[in-house]
């Protein structure tokens, strides 16, 4: 039993590894207003949700979730977090949990939020952060969060 749990982490560490997470999965991860707790399946051994103050914020049934990085904007904080089903052709889903400082927590994602490969680029200045998604499913997408406010964009390549 303990041979297919170290399997079925090294699975998992290797799908996130392209994605160049920060974080292990189910890794606890700390914010400037508290921790946002990784929280494992007690049946698969899956890292499948994130809890904030006791509360599931964040659930991929079947699936894995990790937090990809934090960014410690002007007064709030931005966790970025992934969600794959975990086989080699799931699609990687993102989202951002804004944390402020009386450590309420809202919850910000699109169904566009996505890369077919799970990779993408990350960036950041002041208060926006930008994500590059690249080329997956025939588009080119991508993502800012300007000051909590999400703007996507999702495009049909010509030619």
């Amino acid at each position: 039993m303990k041979i297919k749990q170290h399997h079925v982490l090294a699975l998992i560490l290797a799908i996130f590894s392209i994605a160049t997470a920060a974080f292990s999965p189910g890794e606890d991860v700390e914010t400037r207003y508290g921790l946002l707790k990784g929280g494992i399946d007690p049946d698969s051994q899956r890292p499948d949700h994130l809890l904030w103050r006791g509360d599931i914020v964040v659930h991929e049934p079947l699936g894995y979730v990790v937090v990809e990085k934090v960014f410690e904007m002007d007064g709030y904080d931005v966790a970025l977090v992934a969600t794959s089903g975990g086989g080699s052709r799931s699609v990687s889903s993102y989202q951002f949990l804004i944390i402020e400082p009386d450590a309420s927590i809202k919850i910000v994602q699109d169904d566009e939020l996505k890369s077919d490969d799970g990779t993408f680029e990350v960036s950041r200045s002041k208060n926006t952060i930008q994500i590059d998604f690249g080329f997956s499913g025939g588009l080119t997408r991508s993502a800012k969060l300007v000051d909590k406010e999400l703007f996507v964009s999702s495009e049909k390549l010509s030619g």
